[in-house]
């Protein structure tokens, strides 16, 4: 794709489109070309179209201040989309407009903008205010005092005082060991500053910071009590703890504390989460991590090759369970592992020449992995291989397959557009018996937005069915509008607030189906309603605690009855009482006991004889739940849950329910390949495919639904109408019949109105249900919505140090989610701000606009929505600022399809998991920067070998010194540079990060003439876990 800036007052003529900014205004013009050999006729001018060419305009005043940004023919319908920042006295941005179309479509200044979406019955709650707005304290240091947000008139208020004698505890380390932990009264008066926040539903969060900056302790004011977390630091400036809440009133570290011992290079060697023992690790010679050691006893071993990537995991020192392959193909590939150019992919349209003989350097081209069976052992290899095209773009992957045959395996292929958009992806699965293939292709608009998926299946080379599956349309502000599927057979239309969040889903075609949603000003969800078939309608209302957690659901109409209350917590967010009602009867009066976060017993008084619909309460004892070193869950006497085992990567790999059991088996990246249960009921999951014991094919998961292939090899697709949470509330056939109805508690528990759990196993969150057991499958673990909590401590507790680690989405379920088991992120307020302050953004319908994702640590991802959920994270890969041990790799990934919940991996981000490195592209003009899609090693870079006798001269040299000479400067300061093969320069350093026992690595591109062309800067965790990656 071909960027390009034109920059201060120039005017644009076009022959067949237009573009005129306005000569009497300062702006930066960027062009986007997505047609190859884009001709300029004057050098300024582009003959073209807006579907061959993208320009976005910003517009300054005379302060250098940007005021407009256009969008041209952006729009739903060809105009331009404009947003605009309004500065006060002080240059400060004042008010932020939300997008709006503009009257015209050739990217000029927009004199009078008019909000009339916004003000307009298209929006749920219409406002004449479409800006956010920020109000500044009268000061020099310029600091917000209340940010309000579209259409409200109190909003987010920050105060800034300092602390009050006798209000934060001092805590203090006095000692190298993990548990050296004492007080020493409290911080003096004026010593510590605070930052108040108010919400706009008056929820209280203070933040006190000590003089270096270091966050002390964060509370949250509730109406009887404070919800206090600490934070306590060395003498080095190390976070040696994290206090939760809880541990303000029973004092007890092993159960509520994070804690943290480094050795003397700020390097974790041990850390402690509440809930599970302690990990100890160890490093190498370049600060790489080794080895890790669990509580349980079980060793991690990682290896590196000489640019410091993994290569190798190994369990217990001498199992190896993952092979990584890096820059060419000279490992021995299985027997279909071969490039097949089965797209007849060119040279001239996609950049092909050889993918198997061309040089790959810096990507993966292969994986190994072992499979983890449910007895416990490690049983055969499974490779992967990846080939890209002249673009590093991910063009093909072929797998091989478990428990199909010897030589049944995948092939996936994908064809992208000149700007690389994916438009055509091609699957097949060879199972030894019979070939399955399903060919889907997309369409976008001319702002690049996702308009038609067409799929295409075919069984043996038989061509079985053909059918639009999805069209899309958007709004005039380019929010998800319509959709239609089935070649226009089903259909619904979306409607949001002012604000973005999804208030209304109402079917156009095929079976009633309607969804709207009432919010409280801070996001929260006030009521629901539901409409299915015209059978069932009704309403549910939720109540909220000030720290945001659901205290009670109440229904109406078809939900009446179906309700839960009285829900209390402690500090931490673990559950202390729950009821619900079934029909309006009282089933369940849970009252829960906890040792640390580990609930022991669950005491029912609710009504036995309906107990199957909710919880199980078949004992009655201290204990009666277990858990092993790691904090899994191994028993629960209430389910007769006699054993839970698990593999080395903390995943259930049998079950035994009374004389029954459930058993699972998993591969070295955490993918769950098959399930089986009692009888000889099993279920093989590959990809989106999954099969009978027999290996014959069940179902295909799908973007809207599934596809369903019947004993006599019939072809048919059912649809799923989701909620705002990607919960599966109705299952429709392509001929427009209801086959199956669900509603939910507030916590997930599902209630079946029609069909069952056999017409569609993907219900709460679009996660599967699980055999013998009440159990969802996110994936890295499993979700109990009968009593709200996880069977496993959070992979990612380090993310939401306040919370129990066993606690469900911060106890909102009505408002979050969690895609993956692994971290919580907001389903409504359409982004994700993660512990370092990077986002994830998307539209209230769920669908992605950007987003930097962490994934993995946890195996498949079973959402069965036929977006390669089910295709490995890399084991182990944690999000940012994670101080975290386990398979230590990681991988980052801009989306750029749109998605809904529970479609979370487009095939880039699918190789992103498997650890593809799919290229990166930085082009900076002034101070714009446009990042491509990037993947890389996640480890420190900071011992690279110099470039043997290279010496420096000219320019470079000049360069060099430059670069080391903007470096923070300390004792610990490194740099290094390196002459690469295509004649290139890299220069790195290393320098210790902001962050205690952090460091940040620094990367820049040198050509031979000594111009920079690309600069990287990635900060790390204490224990080499990723923080942040940006250019710079």
């Amino acid at each position: 794709m071909m960027r390009q800036l034109y920059l201060i007052g120039w005017l644009i003529a076009l022959s067949h489109w237009t573009t005129a900014q306005s000569n009497d205004q300062n702006y930066v013009l960027t062009r986007t070309y997505k047609v190859r050999a884009a001709a300029e006729a004057t050098g300024i001018s582009y003959n073209g179209t807006p579907n061959q060419v993208a320009t976005q305009v910003t517009y300054f005043d005379g302060l250098g201040q940007p005021t407009q940004q256009i969008a041209a023919f952006a729009g739903n319908i060809g105009q331009d989309l404009m947003t605009r920042t309004v500065h006060d006295a002080y240059g400060r941005p004042s008010q932020t407009y939300a997008p709006v179309a503009a009257p015209g479509n050739n990217g000029g200044w927009v004199s009078n903008p008019i909000g009339t979406y916004y003000n307009s019955a298209e929006v749920c709650s219409p406002t004449a205010n479409y800006y956010n707005q920020s109000v500044y304290e009268s000061s020099p240091l310029n600091r917000p005092t209340e940010q309000r947000a579209i259409g409200v008139t109190t909003g987010v208020r920050t105060t800034y005082q300092t602390n009050t004698a006798n209000s934060v505890i001092r805590y203090q380390v006095w000692g190298a060991n993990l548990r050296d932990l004492g007080v020493n009264g409290y911080y003096a008066a004026n010593t510590l500053t605070l930052t108040e926040v108010k919400d706009e539903n008056n929820t209280t969060t203070q933040t006190f910071h000590d003089s270096e900056k270091r966050v002390v302790l964060r509370r949250m004011v509730l109406a009887t009590e404070n919800l206090d977390t600490y934070y306590v630091y060395d003498e080095p400036g190390q976070l040696r703890f994290v206090l939760q809440p809880q541990f303000q009133l029973e004092g007890n570290l092993d159960r509520f504390a994070f804690m943290y011992q480094y050795n003397n290079r700020g390097l974790v060697i041990r850390k402690k989460v509440p809930g599970a023992g302690e990990q100890t690790m160890l490093y190498d010679s370049r600060d790489r991590l080794s080895s890790v050691t669990d509580a349980r006893g079980i060793i991690f071993t990682h290896q590196y090759d000489e640019l410091n990537r993994p290569t190798q995991v190994l369990v217990n020192n001498n199992i190896p369970i993952q092979y990584t392959y890096y820059d060419n193909y000279g490992f021995s590939l299985f027997a279909n592992g071969g490039f097949v150019n089965e797209l007849g992919l060119t040279a001239a349209d996609h950049f092909v020449s050889n993918p198997q003989s061309d040089s790959r350097k810096g990507l993966m081209t292969g994986q190994s992995v072992r499979l983890l069976n449910a007895s416990g052992g490690y049983d055969n290899w499974y490779q992967t291989v990846f080939y890209y095209d002249n673009r590093n773009r991910l063009i093909q992957q072929n797998r091989q397959l478990f428990g199909l045959s010897g030589s049944a395996y995948e092939r996936i292929s994908y064809q992208y557009d000149f700007a690389g958009k994916r438009v055509l992806e091609r699957t097949t699965q060879y199972t030894g018996s019979i070939t399955y293939r399903i060919d889907k292709a997309f369409s976008y608009d001319q702002a690049d937005r996702l308009t038609q998926v067409q799929h295409t299946v075919y069984e043996n080379g038989v061509l079985v069915k053909s059918y639009e599956h999805s069209r899309q349309t958007y709004n005039q502000v380019g929010l998800l509008a319509s959709e239609e599927w089935n070649t226009g057979n089903l259909g619904q239309i979306y409607k949001y607030t002012a604000r973005g969040w999804l208030c209304e889903q109402q079917s156009t075609k095929g079976p009633g189906f309607s969804h709207t949603l009432q919010y409280h000003p801070n996001g929260n969800v006030q009521s629901m309603s539901v409409s299915t078939n015209g059978q069932y309608s009704g309403s549910r209302s939720f109540t909220y605690d000030l720290a945001n957690r659901l205290t009670a659901t109440s229904g109406s109409g078809s939900l009446g009855g179906f309700d839960e209350n009285n829900i209390a917590y402690d500090r931490n967010g673990n559950i202390k009482t729950l009821n619900r009602t079934w029909n309006g009867q009282l089933i369940d009066q849970l009252n829960y006991f906890y040792t640390g976060n580990q609930v022991h017993r669950i005491g029912d008084g609710g009504n036995n004889a309906l107990a199957e619909k909710g919880f199980a309460n078949a004992t009655d004892y201290d204990n009666e739940l277990q858990y092993d070193a790691n904090g899994n869950l191994t028993s629960d006497a209430n389910r007769a849950i006699n054993a839970i085992s698990y593999n080395a990567l903390n995943l259930p790999r049998q079950v035994n329910v009374g004389a029954n059991y459930v058993q699972y088996d998993y591969d070295a990246l955490g993918r769950k390949r098959r399930m089986t249960g009692p009888g000889g009921v099993a279920t093989t999951y590959e990809g989106d495919f999954e099969y009978n014991a027999n290996g014959t094919l069940l179902r295909i998961g799908l973007e809207e639904g599934q596809l369903v292939r019947s004993n006599s090899g019939v072809y048919a697709v059912q649809y799923y109408y989701r909620d705002h949470l990607g919960n599966v509330r109705q299952v429709v056939s392509d001929n427009g019949a209801v086959v199956q109805q669900t509603e939910y508690y507030g916590f997930g528990l599902a209630v079946i109105r029609q069909g069952d759990v056999n017409t569609n196993k993907y219900l709460y969150n679009g996660k599967e249900q699980q055999l013998q057991t009440p159990w969802l499958d996110y994936g890295a673990r499993m979700y109990d919505p009968t009593i709200g909590r996880w069977s496993v401590v959070d992979p990612l507790a380090e993310n939401s140090l306040l919370l129990s680690p066993y606690a469900y989405v911060a106890n909102n379920p009505a408002r979050n989610i969690d895609p993956d088991g692994q971290d919580y992120l907001d389903g409504i307020q359409g982004q994700y701000t993660r512990k370092d302050g990077s986002v994830e953004s998307y539209d209230a319908a769920g669908r992605t606009q950007t987003i930097t994702r962490f994934e993995g640590g946890g195996g498949s991802n079973q959402s069965g929505d036929g977006d390669k959920k089910q295709e490995a994270p890399i084991s182990g890969a944690y999000p940012n600022g994670t101080l975290r041990s386990g398979p230590e790799q990681n991988a980052v990934i801009k989306a750029t399809v749109p998605k809904k919940f529970g479609s979370w991996f487009t095939p880039e981000e699918q190789a992103a998991q498997t650890g593809v490195d799919i290229g990166s592209a930085v082009e900076s003009g002034f101070s714009l920067i446009k990042v491509g899609k990037w993947l890389k090693s996640l480890f420190e870079f900071s011992k690279i070998a110099k470039g043997g006798t290279t010496v420096l001269e000219g320019a470079v040299k000049s360069n060099y010194g430059r670069f080391v000479s903007k470096i923070p400067a300390n004792s610990k300061a490194s740099s290094s540079f390196q002459l690469l093969d295509d004649g290139n320069y890299l220069f790195q350093a290393t320098s210790p990060g902001k962050v205690p026992g952090s460091s940040a690595l620094y990367q820049k591109w040198v050509n031979p003439q000594g111009e920079t062309f690309k600069m990287l800067k990635t900060t790390f965790a204490p224990d080499g876990s990723i923080i942040h990656i940006k250019p710079k």
